[in-house]
């Protein structure tokens, strides 16, 4: 067996999440300053809480002026990206600020959130489906990122209105997909056992219109727990087929076109398959990340499991999801704050991190150029990069006040989160 590479423990830094609104006063003259607060941590060393000060500069009065205190460093670079540094624990990160959030009015009210389970996105990013852990989902049309006038824009939520709407299972939602085609037409697994194809109306209406599926796939005996799009020439039709995963231990084919099942597979020991990914080496190979800790590839086409990832060889802990990398690697994210890449071809590990905690990782996603994409039960999203195969924080994702993360997806050099407040949020690193 491989030698498993050590843990490496990253720092992580928290800025007050209301910070944007204070420099926008300041800039505006509304306030004359106003301290903000950013602290910085690393597992086993004390944590530094410092303060930042605001207020116009002396001779540019149309700069905020940054003046870190107490071990931090702030400054601005551009308009929603801020770079943190605090020189005792080795922090030197950027600051992502969202560049617009989307909210549902009635279920993003802060006294009584509602989770989003999962969301998708269209390619164009014109078309968001969101859903919920009640078994709802909503659909919205989003407007294109409006230019800022200020070089210091206030937090920016825009509440818009389901242009279609329905409570399509009887409980959470576990995943949604958008299918390609020249109709808007959605995918969703629910812990209901089944799986919906609905079509959404298009035009877009100007009131909320019901939607209901025009069909259901049934076959599952346990919760559904994962949901991905496989390449249309895999059921040798051109047609859709998609991939689930349940709480069964098995992963299903299904056919859109014939609402038909085409195969059932079951997972190595019938783990639960927690999450579901497409390898980026070969479009038809499906790999899941299993609750034991392992990870296992079957190929579409032939039907049959081609790769079986013992949890010793990996570990992270149970897996709480999974992600392929342009080189065919995978990211690992552990349900107990451990983070992997493992590279199948090799058949070993090439890095493994944490920050310290034991927060689930349920959202990962790999980025262009080597970096990936982290957020957790925590509710502190970021991204590391892995030059030389040494995890290093990158930038941390600003996000809500104790709001969990719990899906993500990326579009383009677009990332998009969501998670326990019932907002969307989007950013453009």
């Amino acid at each position: 067996m491989s030698v498993i590479p050590n843990v490496t423990v990253l720092p992580q830094a928290t800025v007050q999440d209301t910070f944007p609104d204070v420099l926008n006063e300041v800039h505006n003259g509304t306030i004359i300053a106003e301290d903000i607060w950013l602290s910085c941590y690393k597992s086993g060393e004390p944590s530094v809480h410092g303060k930042v000060g605001t207020g116009l500069h002396a001779v540019d009065r149309g700069t905020v002026e940054l003046s870190g205190r107490d071990g931090v460093q702030f400054e601005r670079v551009q308009d929603f990206k801020y770079r943190a540094r605090c020189e005792t624990l080795g922090v030197d990160t950027q600051m992502l600020l969202p560049v617009q959030s989307y909210a549902d009015p009635v279920r993003s009210e802060t006294k009584l959130p509602h989770q989003i389970s999962a969301f998708d996105v269209s390619s164009d990013t014109s078309l968001l489906a969101s859903a919920f852990s009640d078994g709802t989902l909503t659909v919205q049309h989003l407007r294109a990122i409006a230019t800022s006038g200020s070089p210091y824009p206030p937090r920016q939520q825009y509440i818009l209105e389901p242009v279609a709407s329905a409570r399509l299972h009887l409980s959470t939602i576990a995943a949604v997909q958008l299918l390609p085609g020249p109709s808007p037409i959605l995918a969703s697994a629910g812990a209901d056992f089944r799986l919906h194809v609905t079509p959404l109306p298009s035009p877009v209406s100007p009131t909320t219109s019901a939607i209901q599926p025009s069909t259901t796939l049934t076959g599952h005996t346990r919760a559904l727990t994962s949901l991905i799009v496989l390449d249309q020439t895999v059921s040798g039709s051109g047609t859709v087929t998609l991939a689930s995963g349940g709480k069964d231990g098995t992963l299903r084919l299904w056919d859109v076109s014939t609402a038909s099942q085409l195969s059932v597979l079951g997972t190595h020991g019938l783990k639960i398959p927690t999450s579901l990914a497409v390898s980026a080496a070969d479009p038809h190979v499906v790999w899941t990340a299993l609750s034991d800790g392992g990870a296992q590839a079957f190929d579409a086409r032939s039907r049959t499991s081609t790769h079986i990832v013992e949890p010793d060889a990996l570990g992270c802990g149970p897996l709480a999801s999974i992600a392929t990398c342009d080189d065919g690697a995978l990211l690992l994210g552990g349900g107990r704050g451990v983070v992997g890449v493992y590279d199948p071809r090799a058949g070993q590990m090439r890095a493994r991190w944490t920050r310290g905690g034991a927060a689930p990782v349920e959202a990962v996603a790999a980025l262009p150029g080597g970096h990936a994409l982290l957020g957790g039960e925590d509710g502190l999203p970021y991204m590391a990069s892995l030059d030389d195969n040494i995890p290093r924080l990158e930038a941390e994702l600003v996000f809500g006040d104790v709001e969990g993360v719990r899906c993500a997806r990326v579009k383009g050099d677009e990332i998009w989160l969501a998670g326990d407040g019932g907002v969307i949020r989007r950013y453009a690193p």
